[in-house]
C-alpha cells in the first residue's frame, strides 16, 4: 500500500494539530487548564458570546488516540481533496466543517436535545472532509482498513448510519453532533447548498412557476367552418 507524502498546506495542517495537542498537554501539566477551558466547546458560553469557541475546540484533542484518529482523516480524505480544489479550498471547507460542527452541537444543547457538556476535537472537520470526498468520488472503491472494499457512496452510508446510531447511544450525543454538523456543513459546501445565489435562485424559480399558475388562461375558441373540397390550401 502506497501513502504519498502530504502536501505542505495539508502537512502544515496536521503539524498544527500535534504542535496545539502537545501544547495544551504541557499547559494541564503545569497547572494550565483554567486556559484550557477558555477554548472548549461550551454550548452555554458560545450563546454568551465566546464565539472563537466554535473554532478553537477544534485544537484541543483528549489523547493520543483520538489525534491520531483525526490526523489520519485528514491525511486520506484531505489529500485528494487539496489536490482537486487546491490549498485554500481545503482550508476553508476544514474550517466551515469545524464550526458548522460546533454550531450544531451547541445549539441541540440549548435546545435540550443533547447535554451541554463540553466538547474538543476535530473530527467535525475530518468527518466533513470524508462527506467531500465521498460525494466527489462516489464510484471509486478503496479498502477501509484495507480489508474491506467500500465505494464512495457506501463509505458515506456507513458513516452517516454510524454517527446516527451513536447520536442515540447515550453518552455519545455531544460528541456526535458535533460530527453530523460537520458533515451536513461538508455537504452543504461541495454540493454547492450553502451558496446564497442557489437558494435565491431556487426561490426565484419558484416565486416564477407560482406567478404562472395563477395567470388566467386565455380564451380561445373556434370558429365555424371548415375544409373546402376545392381548396388546397388548406390542410
Amino acid at each position: 500500500m502506497h501513502f504519498p507524502p502530504p502536501s505542505p498546506t495539508l502537512r502544515k495542517l496536521l503539524i498544527g494539530l500535534c504542535a496545539s495537542y502537545i501544547v495544551s498537554m504541557l499547559a494541564l501539566r503545569a497547572g494550565g487548564g483554567v486556559w484550557i477551558t477558555h477554548l472548549e466547546l461550551q454550548p452555554d458560553a458560545v450563546f454568551r458570546g465566546q464565539i472563537w469557541r466554535l473554532l478553537s475546540y477544534a485544537f484541543l484533542h483528549e489523547g493520543v488516540g483520538h489525534l491520531i484518529g483525526n490526523l489520519l482523516l485528514f491525511y486520506f480524505f484531505g489529500l485528494d481533496i487539496e489536490r482537486q480544489f487546491g490549498a485554500r479550498r481545503l482550508l476553508w471547507l476544514t474550517a466551515a466543517c469545524v464550526i458548522g460542527g460546533g454550531v450544531l452541537a451547541a445549539t441541540s444543547a440549548k435546545l435540550g436535545i443533547s447535554p451541554g457538556n463540553p466538547v474538543i476535537g476535530a473530527s467535525g472537520g475530518g468527518l466533513g472532509l470524508l462527506v467531500c470526498w465521498c460525494l466527489v468520488h462516489a464510484r471509486r472503491t478503496i479498502r477501509l482498513f484495507g480489508i474491506l472494499p467500500l465505494t464512495g457512496q457506501q463509505l458515506l452510508l456507513l458513516s452517516v448510519g454510524l454517527e446516527v446510531l451513536l447520536a442515540v447511544s447515550p453518552g455519545g450525543a455531544s460528541s456526535s453532533a458535533t460530527h453530523l454538523g460537520g458533515m451536513i456543513t461538508g455537504w452543504a459546501m461541495i454540493t454547492g447548498s450553502a451558496n446564497p445565489r442557489r437558494w435565491r435562485h431556487k426561490l426565484r424559480l419558484a416565486r416564477l412557476r407560482r406567478q404562472m399558475k395563477r395567470t388566467r388562461k386565455p380564451n380561445l375558441s373556434v370558429l365555424p367552418g371548415g375544409k373546402d373540397k376545392d381548396d388546397r390550401w388548406i390542410n
